[in-house]
């Protein structure tokens, strides 16, 4: 397993420990939801600042905000 595949994966995790849908969190962050799923099947490797930004509306999420 690579880094990357890590980091999506955790992201993937916090997402449903929140219980709330992908897509919710991909909108806040401004990412779109084909992009996240290339991510995932290797077609394509993430920026770090989209992971960021998906990394930062977990946050917000988790805190209640």
């Amino acid at each position: 397993m690579n880094i990357c595949e890590r980091i999506l994966g955790d992201m993937r995790s916090r997402i449903e420990k929140l219980s709330v849908t992908e897509s919710a969190v991909l909108e806040k962050a401004s990412v779109n939801h084909s992009t996240w799923y290339r991510w995932h099947k290797g077609e394509t490797v993430p920026h770090l600042a989209a992971l960021m930004r998906i990394d930062e509306a977990l946050k917000e999420l988790e805190n209640g905000k």
